[in-house]
């Protein structure tokens, strides 16, 4: 598990406690992570020890059939956030356009 893995798999990691979890995972930024716990301050812990492009209590890809939320990762699970009308934003480039009347532009010539 060297690279990000896309496909069928689902990698289980023993651990001993949250802590050691917490730890396998830093340095790294997984695209989402799901925490599942009946403790808020269980999740919370997880999500304040650790960085990920979203993060799932006791679900997964839920976040994903929301539209209003973003989607998209950090660090290289990806950049930027898409997903509903974000999608349109992040592929669109909005360019500025000003136009002068040609009379004002040389009025003051």
């Amino acid at each position: 598990m060297y690279r990000e893995i896309f496909g069928p798999i689902l990698p289980i990691v023993q651990v001993r406690n949250v802590n050691e979890a917490i730890d396998k995972l830093q340095g790294s930024t997984p695209l989402a992570l799901y925490v599942f716990s009946r403790s808020p301050e269980f999740v919370e812990n997880v999500r304040k020890n650790t960085q990920s492009g979203a993060i799932v209590t006791n679900d997964v890809l839920l976040h994903f059939t929301i539209d209003a939320l973003p989607f998209g990762g950090v660090g290289e699970s990806g950049v930027g956030s898409y997903h509903g009308k974000r999608s349109f934003d992040v592929f669109t480039h909005e360019r500025s356009a000003v136009t002068t009347p040609f009379w004002y532009v040389h009025k003051f010539s």
